[in-house]
């Protein structure tokens, strides 16, 4: 799939691939991932590369799916508008997490460790005033 131009993923798109463990869906374009893309994926993705697409936007079951099972998730280089706290929040099992911005960083519980394209790596932050969007410019 990588460097297919293929814009949304919709629910299912993964069906049938139980014993998939790394999935590769950078440089596709990809300005959405529905709610439900993961279902029936079966629960051994570990692994997910996102990356270089044009998704602005994730939305609380953007990881429905492998949220029991996903421990590295990518999203360098997509144009973030918002990311709701429900969206890291279900993911359980998330123990690494690489973006652009360290903004990220306030919506990933402590135990997850953010990885910056800037040259220093920083613990994540604890969520501070019930903030539940981040807005990024």
């Amino acid at each position: 799939m990588h460097m297919n131009p293929i814009k949304i993923m919709i629910p299912y798109s993964f069906g049938g691939l139980e014993k998939l463990t790394t999935l590769n869906i950078s440089y596709l374009q990809l300005e959405r991932i529905d709610v439900g893309t993961f279902l029936g994926i079966g629960s051994n993705v570990l692994y997910l590369d996102a990356s270089h697409n044009r998704l602005t936007h994730l939305e609380p079951g953007s990881f429905q799916g492998i949220e029991h099972s996903l421990e590295v998730l990518q999203l360098f280089g997509n144009h973030m508008v918002f990311v709701t706290l429900d969206v890291f929040s279900a993911l359980g099992r998330l123990k690494n997490f690489h973006a652009d911005s360290e903004r990220y960083c306030l919506l990933l519980p402590d135990r997850v460790r953010c990885h910056f394209k800037a040259e220093y790596d920083i613990p994540c932050c604890r969520m501070v005033n019930d903030l539940i969007i981040v807005h990024f410019p």
